[in-house]
């Protein structure tokens, strides 16, 4: 009980200790902002966004045809999308995708390290809208990959990441205050090794 009520009064202890922290950060607006500024300024392309594609697929599962019959199949598909056949239409009738047939095939917008590295870099290297991948085969199955869009890395003004150089720096503010507290307590002299009860 002895224990599980220094636990609690600990715990309140740091909420207070961060509670406080916070309240502290937000009273100094004009200095964060001035710091977040200098940050954003200083902190290269750490801001910037990534690179994302905009890709749908039609998969075609080795488990379900075979690897030899996956291949067939997908480019046999690749053909018939050359030839002109509706991209959705035919996610939904042939792809071994269950979501294909609500959202034929789309997968919207995704960055890197997001999705199946071999997927990912097919997709990746497609250069054009409406450009379709050779048949590419992943930890899903086999696939035909077509590029609906790409979106190149950027970097957004200051106030587009305001908000958030701020969040970083109140996080980092109420760490340092509390860790400040739970080092003064670890290096207070007076403190004494209950031996008996580590025992």
């Amino acid at each position: 009980i002895a224990i599980e009520a220094d636990r609690l009064l600990a715990t309140h202890m740091i909420e207070k200790i961060e509670s406080d922290a916070r309240a502290e950060f937000d009273r100094n607006t004009e200095r964060n902002l001035a710091r977040a500024r200098e940050l954003y300024l200083a902190g290269g392309r750490k801001y910037a966004t990534a690179e994302e594609v905009d890709a749908s697929h039609i998969l075609f599962s080795i488990d379900k045809r075979g690897r030899d019959g996956a291949f067939a199949a997908a480019q046999a598909a690749r053909g018939r999308l050359v030839a002109g056949a509706d991209f959705p239409a035919l996610a939904k009738e042939l792809s071994d995708d269950p979501s294909a047939k609500t959202n034929g095939g789309r997968l919207s917008w995704f960055g890197q390290g997001a999705m199946d590295p071999a997927f990912e870099k097919a997709a990746f290297a497609l250069r054009s809208p409406g450009e379709l991948s050779e048949p590419v085969a992943s930890g899903f199955g086999i696939h035909v990959i077509r590029l609906e869009g790409r979106k190149p890395s950027r970097m957004p003004s200051f106030d587009e990441v305001k908000a958030r150089v701020i969040d970083e720096m109140r996080v980092n503010y109420v760490n340092e205050k509390r860790e400040a507290v739970i080092a003064g307590i670890r290096s207070d002299p007076g403190l004494q090794v209950n031996q008996e009860a580590i025992d």
